[in-house]
């Protein structure tokens, strides 16, 4: 799966969806998978959501941002990676072991595939609303609204 070659084509923000979808959905269905076949399948399709959103997310925020900003929001946003690390681990820690032995990694895995899920949304919602702030400050265009109100 080339997700380069599938963003060039259908716009890079639908398929940062798309992978943060797959990645989320598989997840969620993680959680109820009943053998070991099914479990190694869905997290292959995590693996492939995860590994596709990366290169995409990185690219889209290099495209949007203006030059003399870009490093910064790169590495912000690369930072994130981090946070999620440890926040999985404090789930491990503090999560798995308060259900019974069967019910700890599902309750996790229903934890990261909300929190990706919500993190998606709200993600894209701040970037869009950060690109068109910097945009407006940068090159000073007067929004439809601001013309209106004068």
């Amino acid at each position: 799966m080339d997700v380069g070659l599938l963003a060039d084509r259908i716009g890079r923000k639908q398929v940062f969806v798309l992978t943060l979808l797959l990645f989320a959905i598989a997840s969620g269905l993680s959680a109820f998978a009943t053998t070991l076949p099914v479990l190694f399948v869905l997290r292959f399709f995590i693996g492939m959501g995860l590994g596709g959103e990366l290169p995409v997310a990185s690219t889209y925020v290099s495209e949007r941002v203006p030059a003399h900003e870009r490093g910064r929001i790169v590495v912000l946003l690369e930072s994130f990676w981090a946070v999620g690390s440890i926040l999985a681990a404090l789930i491990a820690y503090f999560v798995i072991p308060r259900f019974d032995k069967d019910m700890g990694w599902r309750v996790a895995l229903l934890l990261g595939a909300q929190g990706w899920s919500t993190g998606a949304i709200f993600g894209l919602f701040a970037a869009t609303l950060m690109v068109g702030v910097l945009a407006v400050a940068l090159l000073g265009r007067e929004t439809r609204g601001e013309q209106a109100v004068g």
